[in-house]
């Protein structure tokens, strides 16, 4: 393009926002490198966790009542997390990597259970729900640990520990009858969790011997001892089940501790503050070999080496108007920050170790700090956030501005992006649609301060308002978490705006950068159909269960490429979406005099699914390896295993006289005969039949208990393919009217069906459950009998079930689990009716009634098949989340000084790019890599219709070029026409003949052999006339593969004339 006039260099490191005329009004998702500047890479996604309580699942019992779409998509009826209070990197000292995230949780359950366990009793003496523990209906506090290096996760809720009753008011309290959290039950209550009683404040984090202490003003101080984890236990505590059903083996973790202060070595010495004197800190850091903390307007430091002993005589009072919010170590002194002050403590360390002997001078009294989250140490200096913009300390008396340039964000508490101004629909949009930003607000209230060595990079994060400012060497740009990029029809463009990246929170490692982001809240729907497909719907039947749990997300710079929040779900979707246990059929409890309830009634449970990967053996037939001529058979398709459970109850009583004979009955008690009968949605699962067996003879597997016997048991015909034997033994599929079906002809109901033998027939025993059962007139000495455990969960199976293929689009949580009221199974009690004559064994026999109970949820299931929402949107295996990444330099006004109006003619601008992708993650976006816009007179702040027409030929206020490739034809082929450099597979496109990687020279397609991303000059011509000139130079990373650095933009000017006598349109 010709050229008579100057050209100007627009490319600039940094913004100038806080000039009346915006100056570089705006550069977005670059940062400098190497004298160019350079498209961030995208964050990706390395895991996604939900919070392990309760998440809120509606429950197909037509007797519980039923919860709309709008009322669990309100922000009261959440489940998980809510808000996050800090995160914190650390490299243990056995060399992982973890990231410590603290959260406060909405009103949440405790418990495992979907019973309110607060119902009455009704005339016939039966409940539909437990009573006993009541679930602790709360805001939380929640700590989860992400290990980088083992892609495991460990989540802990705040409570109180057993050890904490030395120094508390239990301290009274026999220690034998201390209990922890976790060996709470339905029927003994030991929850102990720490609330946060409405405060958010965030946490402090501070690394001392490898040990990370945290905290805030409402928790008091807690540590972190770092440890290797496989798998994390569940934060819920057990509500459901009774201290003799089934128990957690564990009451606490060590973990997670209350650090309580105590007197130190020298306590003979020295007199040593109390945990009670001393109070909750809302700032701690370490200085030396110390820790500090601070409380009100009181600085103590702990003894050397000991960080929860602080000597009656080692602190300091700060002289200040407020409460301290932040402190921090530099240089051998301490910075102590309040909301608006600032102090510099020297300490002097005297002959009694104590280092409260210094001076404290005020600094400034109209800088602060907002929080301890927001200083970070950057090489020899402190930088922090005050509300009024971002300052710097060495450890002197002196504080210095690095916010001037951008003193508006913070002055005006906004800065206006000028990308937004530009996504016009038609010249206006609806309020329906959602909306860009304009400004970009700063919100202190969680803000907080990052440092990348590696790139030089510090970060000060909004993360209410997701954005980060970022900084480096004097130079400010803005890092956004959002896209307005449109997918629209080809050719159009519309508004919009994609924000699946919410609350990011920065942690670098020195080697990485990591954003802690959240929350997402998938309201999920399950469309399990209970009881089967030829069941009949009953009375009040919800069709539709339902779940909103909310999580977070841990993304990595630069992880999936271009584009920011990449993912493949089965490998980073870590959720859970926890269950809790469903009773399914009517409950017969018993009461003591004392008021103590006990139930009465045999339980039968199917319990939380296993999932097994693709390609994991089972034996086929005979059960037992050892004894099996069946070679072991692989699944092919998602497999889950349905562990099966019978608890026995004590049994022979009379009522409530008896009811101390228990314990001795107990003894002599065994089961002969068992009868489990359950139906299942055959809709989306079917379990696997028996290869050769006969008609809807299914797989089941037995656990090492089951085997207890011996060979000359497990080797009889009982476990052979044809060995079952209806209503004798069998683990057998039938349809709704008890005919045995193969699975996917109408199976909807499983029988597990067991008899025993008498002991002196033990040779011939050929049941499912092994059992040796006692003969009539045998003494307890000589009995070997069936090996369950009183009162206990007994794992008697595991049935495989499999999706039903015709339904693989659905989501199903679980299998569906219903019980037929009117025959719900039995087993078949023996018992000494004459427990006190050990001599004699007295012989009797009664059927007991089965109690159900079912886990309910899709834990365990995986995410091998889609998950769909409340909107019917579908969760895809990739990229769910995945959005483009903007970038944007907005230039500040140009002209010649002595003309009065000036013409742009356009840009040269020279950059580094891999190109376009013919690949687009939006395929019809109407703008590309690469686009630029012109405006005259500061009408780059302003976008309208009307800015579009105008009756001067050929001059417009405002030219878009859209999607321009920023790449140039440098090859030739044998036609001798000029093709980018690009590498693809020539049969793409074979007309075009683009150049591709060879081994042998090939003139046809012009072949590379070494190449890089091109270095080229690129020049766009247009034509706005004005007393000055701005251009914005944008782009999106619509593809993983999409990079660009730009080494210089170069207006092109010249004259035009006199002054413009017409106003400005619009």
């Amino acid at each position: 393009m010709a050229n008579t006039g100057p050209e100007i260099e627009l490319l600039k490191p940094g913004m100038t926002t806080a000039r009346v005329d915006k100056g570089i009004g705006w550069i977005q998702n670059l940062y400098a490198e190497n004298n160019a500047m350079v498209l961030r890479d995208g964050f990706g996604e390395v895991t996604r966790l939900d919070c392990g309580l309760t998440a809120g699942i509606q429950s197909q019992d037509p007797e519980l009542p039923y919860v709309s779409n709008a009322t669990l998509s309100s922000a009261t009826a959440g489940f998980g997390y809510k808000d996050h209070l800090g995160s914190y990197y650390l490299r243990t000292d056995f060399g992982h990597e973890q990231i410590v995230s603290v959260f406060s949780t909405y009103t949440a359950l405790s418990g495992n259970s979907d019973n309110d366990n607060s119902s009455d009793w009704d005339a016939n003496n039966t409940i539909k729900e437990p009573r006993g523990t009541s679930e602790v209906m709360s805001q939380f506090y929640v700590v989860s640990i992400y290990d980088i290096t083992t892609d495991t996760r460990w989540e802990e809720l705040l409570y109180r520990h057993t050890a904490e009753n030395a120094t508390n008011v239990n301290a009274s309290e026999e220690m034998w009858k201390w209990r922890g959290v976790y060996n709470t039950t339905r029927n003994r209550d030991y929850q102990k969790f720490a609330s946060f009683q409405g405060s958010t404040t965030s946490f402090y984090f501070a690394e001392y011997r490898d040990v990370v202490y945290f905290g805030n003003d409402t928790t008091g101080l807690w540590a972190y001892r770092p440890t290797i984890f496989k798998k994390a236990r569940k934060p819920q505590v057990d509500t459901f089940w009774s201290v003799d059903e089934t128990t957690e083996p564990w009451g606490e973790s060590s973990k997670l501790v209350r650090v309580y202060f105590v007197e130190g070595f020298d306590k003979e010495t020295y007199t040593y503050v109390s945990d009670a004197e001393i109070g909750k800190p809302s700032a701690v850091t370490v200085l030396g070999d110390r820790l500090v903390f601070g409380i009100g307007r009181t600085i103590y430091f702990s003894d050397g080496g000991e960080p929860n002993a602080v000597n009656a005589e080692n602190f300091v009072s700060v002289p200040s108007q407020k409460e301290i919010t932040s402190i921090n170590g530099i240089n051998g002194n301490l910075l102590i920050f309040t909301e608006d002050e600032t102090f510099l403590y020297m300490p002097a360390l005297n002959a009694e170790g104590l280092i409260s002997g210094g001076r404290t001078l005020q600094i400034s009294e109209g800088v602060g700090c907002v929080g301890p989250s927001s200083s970070i140490k950057v090489g020899n200096s402190l930088v922090w956030l005050d509300k009024n913009g971002v300052y710097k300390n060495n450890g002197s008396t002196g504080i210095t501005s690095l916010t001037e340039p951008i003193d508006n964000f913070f002055i005006d508490g906004y800065s206006t992006n000028p990308l937004t101004s530009y996504f016009t629909q038609n010249g206006d949009t609806s309020s329906a649609t959602v909306q860009p930003r304009l400004n970009f607000e700063v919100d202190m209230k969680t803000a907080q301060l990052a440092y990348d060595l590696d790139k030089d990079l510090l970060f000060v994060s909004f993360p209410a308002n997701n954005f980060a400012l970022v900084y480096k060497e004097g130079n400010w740009v803005v890092w956004n978490f959002e896209s307005i990029l449109p997918d629209g029809a080809a050719g159009a463009a519309r508004v919009t705006v994609s924000q699946n990246i919410k609350n990011p929170w920065f942690i670098t490692t020195g080697e990485d950068i990591y954003i802690v982001g959240g929350f997402d809240q998938p309201h999920i729907l399950d469309l399990t159909i209970p009881r089967g497909s030829s069941a009949a719907v009953e009375p009040g039947y919800v069709e539709t269960n339902q779940a909103l749990s909310t999580g977070y997300y841990i993304l990595k710079w630069g992880k999936g490429g271009a584009l920011d929040r990449t993912s493949y779900r089965d490998l980073e979707d870590k959720r859970k979406f926890t269950g809790e246990w469903d009773t399914i059929h009517t409950t017969i409890r018993q009461e003591t005099p004392t008021g103590t309830e006990y139930w009465t009634q045999p339980i039968a449970a199917l319990g939380k699914p296993i999932r097994v990967p693709i390609g994991w053996e089972y034996y086929q037939g005979n059960s037992d390896p050892a004894g099996s001529t069946n070679a072991t058979v692989a699944v092919d398709a998602p497999t889950i295993l349905v562990p099966v459970y019978v608890a026995m109850r004590n049994t022979g009583d009379t009522g409530v006289d008896s009811i101390n004979t228990l314990l001795q009955i107990s003894k002599n008690q065994f089961c002969k005969e068992i009868d489990l009968r359950f139906q299942f949605d055959d809709t989306h699962w079917k379990p696997i039949k028996q290869a050769g067996g006969g008609i809807g003879e299914l797989v089941y597997l037995l656990p090492t208990e089951r085997r207890w016997c011996g060979d000359d048991v497990f080797g009889g015909t009982g476990y052979e393919l044809t060995a079952m034997a209806t209503g004798n033994r069998e683990v057998r599929l039938s349809d709704s009217f008890g005919a045995p079906v193969d699975p996917g002809v109408g199976g909807v109901a499983i029988t597990i069906f067991g008899k025993a033998s008498n002991f002196d027939d033990i040779n011939n025993v050929n049941s499912f459950v092994n059992i040796k059962a006692l003969a009539s007139g045998l003494t307890r000495a000589d009995a070997t009998g069936f090996n369950f455990g009183l009162n206990r969960l007994n794992l008697i199976c595991y049935i495989p079930f499999q999706r039903s293929s015709a339904n693989t689009v659905e989501n199903s949580w679980n299998i569906g689990a219903w019980i037929d009221t009117v025959d719900p199974g039995s087993i078949n009690i023996q018992y000494d009716s004459t427990p006190f004559d050990p001599s004699v064994y007295t012989a009797t026999t009664t059927d007991q009634t089965l109690r159900w109970v079912v886990w309910k949820n899709m834990e365990g299931l995986g995410f091998e098949y889609p998950v769909i929402d409340q909107l019917g949107n579908t969760f895809a295996d990739t990229n769910q989340n995945t959005q483009p990444v903007d970038w944007c330099f907005k230039s500040e006004q140009i002209g010649i000084a002595e003309a009065d109006q000036v013409k742009a003619r356009g840009l040269y601008s020279q950059m580094k790019s891999t190109g376009v992708s013919t690949s687009k993650f939006f395929t019809n976006a109407f703008y590309g890599l690469y686009n630029t816009l012109t405006g005259s007179d500061w009408k780059g702040w302003s976008s309208q219709i009307i800015d579009y027409t105008t009756t001067e030929a050929n001059v417009q206020p405002n030219i878009p070029i859209n999607a321009k490739n920023p790449i140039r034809t440098r090859t030739r082929n044998l036609t001798e026409n000029f093709h980018k450099r690009v590498f693809k597979d020539e049969a793409l496109l074979a007309a075009d003949q683009p150049a591709k990687w060879a081994t042998l020279p090939n003139q046809a397609v012009g072949d590379y052999l070494i190449d890089e991303e091109e270095y080229d000059t690129l020049a766009t011509s247009d034509s706005v006339k004005g007393k000055s000139i701005t251009y914005m130079v944008f782009g999106f990373a619509n593809n993983i593969a999409e990079k660009l650095k730009l080494a210089s933009i170069k207006a092109t000017l010249r004259r035009a004339g006199g002054r413009r006598r017409k106003g400005r349109s619009g």
